[in-house]
Formats: C-alpha cells, structure tokens, sequence
C-alpha cells in the first residue's frame, strides 16, 4: 500500500514536470516566433540592414527588402 502511494506521487509529479515543460517549451516558442515577426517587420521598414544567414560552411543568403 505505501509503493502504491509512493507511485502515485510520482506519476504526479513526472506529470506536473511534462506540463510544466510543455509550458515552457511554447511560451519559448512564442516569444521567437514574435520576435521574428518584429524583426521581418523592421527589416521590411528599414529600420534594420539586410541580414546574412550562414545555412552551413560556405553556404549562405541574403534577406533583403521586400
């Protein structure tokens, strides 16, 4: 009976951690995908230069206006 309690108490807290976890993973994500949102935004604007993006060694591109 006290394993069983013991095991109870642990698939609950194993599943507040996932919960919590989960949680966090899309607040994270959120908040890039606003943050990409702003800075396409500004680079649209002018407010930002081009940006370079490096994709893998000797291999990149260009985001530019429009």
């Amino acid at each position: 009976m006290v394993e069983k309690i013991k095991e109870d108490e642990r698939a609950k807290a194993e599943a507040t951690i996932r919960r919590l976890d989960k949680r966090y993973y899309k607040a994270t994500k959120r908040a890039f995908f606003n943050a990409a949102k702003k800075a396409r935004n500004w680079r649209l604007k002018g407010v930002l230069k081009p940006l370079y993006i490096i994709n893998r060694q000797g291999c990149g591109r260009c985001l530019r206006r429009g």
